[in-house]
């Protein structure tokens, strides 16, 4: 259990509920971004959300062949 933890707090491990937060916050943070009209951060935001993403979606998959 010590072990987990640790990589908890590193950040090597999040659970379902805190992934979706952060690709809830960076969707927030790209439409801030684009309503600042701010290029930078609008692409900075969007890959690292593309990123989150797809690591969610990897999720779902793996999820989805366990259930058979």
């Amino acid at each position: 259990m010590e072990d987990i933890e640790g990589l908890y707090n590193k950040g090597m491990i999040c659970s379902i509920l805190d992934l979706e937060l952060k690709i809830f916050h960076l969707n927030f943070k790209v439409n801030e971004a684009l309503d600042e009209h701010d290029k930078e951060l609008f692409i900075l935001f969007a890959n690292e959300l593309r990123n989150f993403q797809k690591i969610k979606d990897k999720m779902h998959f793996f999820v989805d062949i366990q259930a058979f």
